[in-house]
């Protein structure tokens, strides 16, 4: 499958948003997914995730599909979305209630936009968890910011 949009960065976060929920409905429906999930979110830095910035087109996928490209014992080599979209979804596995939100940041027009997490009011970055340089602390209030409620009580 392959979804292109153009479309602002407002919704860019709600597909940033769906990604997470689509990753809880699958560790839901399946155990295993829901194991490895855990696992790998609860890792040491680096060890479930490895943060690399897509090559070429840059292209989302849901955990489920990183895990097949994944060999057994190696990291998930991934860039941002794919590991928000991943944390996301196993903070709300392991903590339901938790306030989860997916968050893009574009600094100036025409520059990389990041997409990163806030747990409770705080940020989460994954990808600097796993690898990224950090960005300045001054980033994640810069540009255009958009954050979308993941919860799906």
């Amino acid at each position: 499958m392959l979804v292109e949009v153009d479309t602002s960065l407002r919704g860019v976060c709600e597909l940033l948003a769906a990604l997470c929920r689509l990753n809880l409905l699958d560790a839901r429906r399946d155990e295993r997914i829901a194991a490895e999930l855990v696992r790998r979110c609860t890792a040491a830095p680096g060890e479930g995730f490895r943060y690399r910035l897509d090559r070429g087109s840059d292209v989302w996928s849901t955990f489920a599909v990183l895990l097949q490209r994944t060999a057994p014992g190696k990291p998930v080599i991934s860039d941002c979305e794919d590991q928000t979209a991943a944390y996301g979804a196993a903070i709300l596995l392991l903590e339901p209630r938790a306030e989860v939100e997916a968050a893009i940041t574009q600094p100036r027009p025409g520059q990389m936009a990041h997409a990163y997490l806030f747990v409770q009011g705080e940020v989460w970055d994954p990808s600097v968890h796993n690898g990224m340089k950090a960005p300045p602390d001054h980033f994640y209030s810069s540009g255009e910011t958009v954050r979308v409620p993941v919860a799906t009580r």
